[in-house]
């Protein structure tokens, strides 16, 4: 029957009481040690902690803490934080932190007027707190506070903020990790309110981006991502840092940083705007030398991409077609040429001005990102990818959404990277190689308004003192020429390639300039397609195969011998990549010609051991994937040779045309094609063109011509001559007489000097391979022997004695063709005393080799024993011959003694009476009368009476 009110008021009166009985114990039981914490004891003060620390885990109620903390401990604790002992410090501080993570929200509110002047003061740029591991501590304890109080923490954020910026500069890097996570932290809770600090913390976090460890910049790139998603405008300062982070030299500092670009890209205020300037960092990564990070970059372009669709799409413009104001406001940005004056006006003319110009930017730039989509997406996955792009992802076409992204900001991200691959640094110009072949593989012909800068960028870099950047700026080629249309981007390079003048061509740096933009065009044709490049071969030859496109028309000193040596191996690429490229269609008429022109020009410069020969190796090379494409050859055997037979005559026709062979010396570059052409073809194709090449041969072997060039000349013959179907050829036969008469005899006349003498063993060389061949008959060696005799005894006595040695060889074979009428009695006895000399030679091959001379000089041998108009040799001469014999059949050498002897049997059978009268009268004078005995038995045994 009792009121349930007052009840109720008793019970809650009994229960404060009993609350207020409860706190007073507790504060009575630790009043001694919160009184001892301001004990001067150090001693005494740790005591006190240590027992307070146990304070947390006691299983006292939140409340009963709270008033505790409130009425009781708070105060004093907190001036622990400034205790002389170290241990105190780090016990109060690790007490405080266990007791705030346990007191009400309210209690908390009510400590933080307390707790962060304390903080503050011991965390400030003083740098009042001197261990490292206190301050983290320390750090530990505002986290708590962030993490707990959120909103009424706003009403210190200016102390807060102090107190982060202050441990961005700690050397302790644990300590400025955690300042960094608590950065991230405050932005989620007090979004708004942190937004006017977002300008003091990004300058202070800046040197932590660039810190040693790679943890502290990973944690600071989050920090600042979370700082520019509150405040964009400081983008703009960190800008740089931010393409550090991207580039940074730790894979798991670059992994997050693309992570947090394609975050800060998605969810960043008024994104169009800010676009341009991180979408370069995000297409940088895709080039990153970590697979996983190119896979992570491939995947957060594609989801940036999608973002972006459907503003790039559907948004594109207003219902009165005027861009939105993000997009206006991104094209206004991009523009790089706006006069910063018009911006700032205020006049409404020249805000119209720049409306206008914002608007048919976005007009344009939604153009190119429709043109990108829709080129991406016609690719599909079946791409015939070139070989140097393939293990990357540019193997592959893009997404669309990526595509359309990069080329809508492609006019504001070209500029800035374009600048940057020709900076000095080298880290700088691999970031902006790897940032513009990103872009170009994603824009497509989207790049085909910009070709012009683009090209002049890549031809100056196409040879980057660094490797990685010269295959970077490479593959850029290689994606440009594949996107953009070839008759677009031909006329740009050989308006370059031929800007030049023939007569400054000889210059170094022409030429310099020339060998890079070849590499340029090379690169820019491997990228693309065979249907592309088909309709231009022509337009393409014509201007590499010039006469001297990259090969001098007389020799060059060392500097441009250097430059044309480049030259000519960048176009054996050039070529190489357009057979790979283009396949039959260039190696076949029409335009084969050209093609094989162009090659063999390379291969005929002449070169040294020294410089390897590298040019003249690959043309050779190439030549025969010219061959295999235009299936002539299986690439097994040389199939040079069959081009060779297709090609050759034409190109000699056209070398030869109106005479211009009259005009050439030793180092002409006609010459040199015109010898390399007759040195690699089959000695048949050799044959087939000796009615254009014989009036040339002979007018280079003129002897008034320099002795060089005759040389070279008569080496050229020697070759073919050596070549078997060339020497059994029916054209050989009849131009045999002409080569013998008008082109060897003339320079076989005894001159002085070195040079001479090398083109006289030159032409006798020459000769003792033509006469063994059938082409020369007797009657044609009866008909130049007045010519010849006197030329060919010359030579049996030459300084030299190769040609003294080819003499012999050269009687060997003409002389059984004369019969005994063409050799008249004076021709005989001026011949033999010059054969019987050589037996005296100082070389013994010579004396061997003139012993087969003369056996067949004895074969001509027309005998009278009196003298008669009829023959040739009487009885007189023929004693003086085998006396001249019988002296060498006592010589030291057995080979020697051996060698007259078989000559002598020969020459018995002309009159051997007389021989073994002669015989008789030289046998007691030799050392071993046994060949004397033999040869007088032969000749007994001829049956005649001796």
């Amino acid at each position: 029957g009792s009121n349930p009110c007052i009840c109720l008021a008793t019970l809650a009166t009994e229960e404060l009481k009993a609350m207020d009985e409860e706190l007073g114990s507790l504060i009575q039981a630790h009043a001694r040690d919160v009184n001892c914490l301001a004990d001067q004891d150090r001693t005494t003060r740790k005591r006190a902690l240590a027992r307070l620390q146990k304070l947390p885990g006691n299983g006292i109620s939140p409340e009963m803490l709270a008033k505790l903390w409130e009425q009781s401990l708070c105060t004093p604790l907190l001036k622990c934080f400034t205790d002389t002992v170290e241990k105190n410090r780090e016990v109060s501080i690790v007490l405080a932190t266990e007791l705030i993570r346990q007191l009400p929200q309210g209690s908390l509110v009510w400590t933080l007027p307390y707790i962060v002047p304390v903080l503050m003061s011991r965390i400030s740029a003083a740098g009042t707190e001197a261990v490292e591991e206190l301050r983290l501590l320390l750090l530990g304890l505002l986290q708590e506070l962030i993490d707990r109080c959120e909103g009424p923490l706003a009403a210190f954020l200016p102390e807060v903020v102090q107190m982060l910026s202050t441990s961005f500069a700690d050397a302790y890097p644990d300590a400025k990790k955690l300042a960094c996570a608590l950065t991230a932290k405050l932005t989620m809770v007090l979004p708004t309110q942190v937004e006017p600090h977002c300008a003091a913390l990004v300058h202070a976090l800046q040197p932590s981006l660039t810190h040693q460890h790679s943890r502290v910049r990973s944690a600071a790139s989050e920090a600042l991502v979370a700082l520019l998603l509150r405040e964009p405008s400081a983008l703009i300062e960190v800008a740089a840092q931010l393409t550090l982070i991207a580039t940074d030299r730790a894979p798991a500092v670059r992994e997050q940083a693309v992570t947090s670009i394609a975050k800060l890209m998605v969810q960043i205020p008024q994104r169009r705007v800010h676009a341009a300037r991180l979408l370069p960092l995000l297409l940088c990564a895709l080039s990153d030398e970590v697979a996983a990070i190119q896979q992570q970059a491939l995947r957060c372009l594609e989801n940036v991409g999608t973002a972006y669709a459907a503003e790039l799409h559907g948004g594109a413009a207003c219902g009165d077609g005027s861009p939105p104001a993000d997009l206006a406001a991104a094209a206004a940005a991009a523009s790089l040429s706006e006069d910063t004056s018009s911006r700032a006006s205020t006049n409404a003319k020249a805000e119209d001005k720049a409306r206008d110009k914002a608007s048919s930017r976005a007009s344009i730039n939604a153009k190119a990102a429709a043109v990108a989509a829709a080129a991406a997406a016609s690719a599909g996955d079946a791409v015939d990818a070139p070989e140097v792009l393939l293990g990357t992802p540019f193997a592959s076409p893009p997404t669309v959404a990526a595509a359309a992204l990069a080329a809508h900001e492609l006019a504001a991200m070209l500029p800035a990277a374009l600048i940057e691959l020709s900076d000095w640094t080298t880290k700088t110009r691999t970031r902006a190689a790897n940032i513009l072949i990103g872009t170009l593989w994603c824009a497509g012909p989207a790049a085909t308004d910009h070709l012009e800068s683009l090209l002049a960028a890549f031809a100056k870099t196409m040879d980057d003192a660094d490797d990685a950047v010269q295959r970077q700026v490479r593959r850029c080629a290689c994606i440009l020429g594949g996107a953009c249309e070839l008759r677009v981007y031909l006329p740009m390079v050989l308006t370059q390639l031929d800007a030049v003048a023939e007569e400054e061509g000889m210059d170094a740096s022409v030429v310099g300039r020339r060998a890079l933009w070849l590499s340029l065009l090379g690169a820019l044709t491997a990228g693309a397609c065979a249907h592309n490049v088909e309709p231009h071969l022509g337009s393409l030859l014509a201007a590499v195969a010039r006469p001297t496109f990259c090969v001098p028309s007389v020799a060059a000193d060392e500097e441009r011998t250097a430059a044309y040596s480049d030259a000519q191996s960048r176009l054996a690429r050039f070529l190489e990549t357009l057979i790979d490229r283009a396949g039959a269609p260039c190696c076949t008429p029409p335009h084969g010609l050209l093609l094989y022109s162009a090659l063999m020009r390379i291969a005929s410069v002449p070169s040294s051991a020294a410089n390897g020969f590298a040019s003249q190796r690959r043309a050779v090379e190439t030549l025969a994937k010219m061959a295999v494409a235009a299936g002539v050859s299986d690439g097994l055997a040389d199939g040079g040779v069959a081009l060779h037979e297709v090609y050759m005559p034409e190109l000699l026709r056209q070398v030869l045309a109106n005479g211009a062979f009259k005009q050439w010396k030793a180092d002409s570059a006609d010459w040199h094609l015109t010898q390399t052409l007759l040195r690699q073809c089959d000695g048949g194709a050799a044959a087939s063109v000796l009615v254009d090449i014989v009036p040339m041969l002979a007018t280079l072997l003129d002897p008034k011509r320099e002795p060089t060039l005759r040389l070279t000349v008569l080496s050229v013959l020697d070759h073919l001559l050596s070549t078997h179907t060339f020497a059994v050829s029916t054209e050989l036969a009849d131009w045999a007489e002409d080569i013998f008469g008008a082109m060897l005899l003339p320079n076989l006349v005894w001159r002085a000097g070195k040079a001479a003498e090398h083109v006289r063993l030159a032409s006798a060389l020459c000769l003792s391979k033509l006469v063994p061949l059938p082409h020369l008959s007797g009657a044609v060696l009866s008909a130049h022997l007045d010519d010849a005799l006197p030329l060919f005894t010359s030579i049996l006595d030459d300084d030299n004695s190769e040609t003294r040695r080819l003499s012999c060889d050269i009687f060997a074979s003409a002389l059984p063709r004369l019969t005994a009428a063409a050799l008249t009695s004076d021709t005989v006895r001026k011949l033999y005393p010059e054969m019987l000399k050589r037996l005296d030679d100082a070389s013994d091959a010579i004396r061997l080799k003139v012993c087969t001379a003369i056996l067949a000089l004895v074969g001509c041998f027309s005998y009278s024993a009196i003298y008669a108009s009829s023959s040739n040799l009487d009885k007189t001469n023929y004693q003086y011959f085998l006396r001249g014999l019988l002296v060498h059949l006592d010589d030291p050498s057995p080979q020697i003694q051996h060698a007259v002897s078989h000559v002598i049997a020969e020459a018995l059978q002309v009159d051997p009476p007389i021989c073994v009268e002669e015989l008789r009268a030289v046998r007691d004078r030799q050392r071993s009368p046994a060949l004397c005995d033999e040869l007088m038995s032969r000749a007994q045994g001829a049956g005649q009476l001796v």
